[in-house]
């Protein structure tokens, strides 16, 4: 069995505003990753509504930073290996790929994947290009970035019939973040420029601190949503007619960032992240068994996805699924979710997760 690299003390609710911020304030790779303060055991009974769990134990996973499913297989980012892993739906090891590098389809910190029709995508956060392999880990290309944003990292992937779509956050320090969304539309082809400024621009006074953001990004029924968990709000565009769509996100109560947390936050970063005296509103977006899911923070362990209304405005259809650990990710076949174990990482898969 591998060694695997130590774990990092902190809450992992931080871990996707981190990557913004890092990458607005420049600092050290290794701040990202903020480990979990130890694992969440949510309270799950089997029944016909909800099924049991499939449970493993990958040993040659070291981190999970984000999952992706295109409901027969997951796709695993593992940042502190530098590698990607290929689960069958039911989280059953496949194959692991990547070597560490910054060569041709070489990998260094990968945070972000999607999986669609035999090709699998990976958004690195020392490389501003898109990775993209097939369904056995070989390369194949690197998506470069349309122009004008050319150092800009990736913070978000979809894939949809129409392509890959992402979100490229392209810091104009000590003025300006702005976030914009590209695609790519099939193998070979240039990503282009769908949205500058797609979902806010914010300004950032001389010295003043840099916001922290959470990021999002979903295909959803011929349209594309950009979400923002730290303000809550949203950008619904149509693909084909280009129509857009804003609204913000106001069906839930903020839950408080604990002050021992934020006083850690607030004196690790020495005042250049304006740390926010309460969780985000969602860090995530998917589409899960179905429907349109947020994730929500519970607090800085536990986690929940709750369905929204499929159109503007979005509200909670009151539907749940959860609680969970923090490390949660949608899908659509159900819910994965992951522990940092003594022998490797614990996964969980929950079919169908939808509450009655």
């Amino acid at each position: 069995m591998q060694e695997r690299p130590p774990r990092r003390a902190g809450s992992p609710f931080v871990a996707r505003g981190l990557a913004v911020v890092t990458i607005v304030c420049v600092v050290a790779a290794a701040v990202y990753y903020v480990a979990r303060t130890g694992p969440f055991q949510p309270e799950v009974e089997a029944s016909p509504a909800q099924p049991p769990w499939a449970a493993e134990v990958i040993e040659e996973a070291f981190s999970v930073a984000h999952a992706a499913s295109d409901g027969e297989r997951w796709v695993l980012a593992d940042p502190r290996a530098g590698r990607v892993h290929v689960l069958d739906a039911d989280a059953h090891h496949l194959r692991t790929f990547g070597r560490t590098g910054v060569g041709p389809g070489e990998l260094g910190n990968p945070e972000r994947v999607a999986i669609r029709g035999g090709r699998i995508w990976v958004a690195d956060r020392v490389r501003p290009e898109v990775l993209m392999f097939d369904s056995s880990g070989d390369f194949l290309a690197a998506l470069r970035p349309a122009p004008g944003c050319e150092k800009g990292n990736v913070v978000a992937l979809a894939a949809s019939v129409e392509g890959l779509y992402l979100l490229r956050v392209c810091s104009e320090l000590p003025r300006r973040i702005r976030y914009r969304l590209e695609r790519a539309p099939g193998p070979g082809e240039s990503v282009t420029l769908v949205l500058d400024a797609v979902a806010h621009v914010v300004e950032v006074s001389a010295g003043g601190a840099a916001p922290m953001h959470f990021p999002a990004l979903v295909a959803w029924h011929g349209s594309v949503l950009v979400g923002e968990g730290s303000q809550g709000c949203f950008t619904l565009l149509h693909t084909r007619s280009g129509e857009r769509e804003a609204d913000c996100f106001t069906g839930v109560a903020r839950s408080p960032l604990p002050a021992a947390e934020r006083a850690r936050l607030s004196a690790r970063w020495g005042g250049r992240v304006a740390v926010p005296d309460s969780l985000p509103l969602f860090r995530d977006l998917a589409v899960v068994a179905g429907a349109l899911a947020l994730h929500r923070p519970l607090s800085t362990d536990s986690s929940a996805w709750i369905e929204l209304e499929p159109a503007p405005p979005f509200a909670t259809t009151g539907r749940q699924w959860g609680p969970l650990g923090s490390g949660s990710f949608g899908g659509p076949m159900g819910i994965l979710e992951t522990f940092d174990g003594v022998e490797g990482t614990i996964l969980r898969v929950l079919q169908h997760p939808r509450d009655p």
